[in-house]
């Protein structure tokens, strides 16, 4: 039989599973928004198991894959660059002040929440952070071969590949954040939900960019952990 770690990664395989882990996400939604959520009763109101169980799925499918990786799991859940750390929670602050001060015409005003919404965004912070730069990014960096560089702006230099692996891993990135604004914005327009997902584009390319730079797992789910928390405690 095979050995498992001589499996070998192709750009179809990587799409396969960004696409399983969206739709069985979707799947999972769909349950609990049906009459089926009686089924799990209060232990999904506990616990998400959606999350549990895409990140058990994730973390066997890069064992299985784990020579065909450019980094290593072990590499990326050891490391962090608290300089870079420091410097992506300043960018990210910055942006986002900027941002909603523009869009709601006023400067806000904070509302300081309890551990447990703190909590919460570091388990959604981890699970996404895990499917999208631990193996989504990971996986399409690894399987692109293109090691030119392009310059953006005329200056900045970046890997064909690495290009190509960000706009692939947020592609997928966006789409699985479509269930929230079905849910809760309640657009009326196409063009809402379009915005929305260009935002969300944007948003995982700089979380990206970071994981890129560090190569630590840590690094991106403390910032995007942040985001998620900052974004809660701003009051219009």
């Amino acid at each position: 039989m095979k050995n498992i770690n001589q499996m070998k990664l192709t750009i179809s395989k990587v799409v396969l599973v960004m696409v399983a882990i969206i739709v069985f996400w979707w799947i999972l939604v769909l349950i609990e928004l049906s009459d089926f959520q009686s089924i799990f009763g209060n232990f999904s109101d506990c616990i998400d198991i959606r999350r549990l169980i895409e990140v058990a799925f994730i973390i066997l499918v890069s064992k299985l894959y784990s020579k065909s990786l450019k980094i290593s799991l072990k590499e990326m859940f050891t490391n962090i660059d608290f300089k870079i750390l420091a410097l992506s929670l300043v960018g990210a602050t910055i942006y986002l002040l900027l941002f909603q001060v523009v869009l709601n015409g006023k400067m806000c005003t904070f509302k300081f929440d309890n551990w447990i919404r703190i909590c919460w965004c570091i388990y959604i912070g981890l699970f996404e952070e895990i499917a999208f730069r631990s193996w989504g990014y990971t996986a399409f960096y690894s399987v692109y071969d293109d090691n030119s560089k392009i310059k953006l702006f005329n200056r900045f230099e970046v890997e064909k590949r690495a290009l190509k692996a960000s706009i692939m891993t947020n592609i997928f990135f966006a789409l699985i954040h479509m269930q929230t604004y079905m849910m809760f914005e309640k657009y009326t327009h196409i063009w809402e939900y379009a915005g929305s997902l260009l935002i969300v584009f944007i948003v995982g390319m700089y979380f990206t960019m970071v994981f890129h730079k560090t190569k630590s797992i840590w690094n991106v789910v403390i910032l995007h952990a942040f985001w998620d928390w900052f974004i809660g405690i701003m009051v219009f």
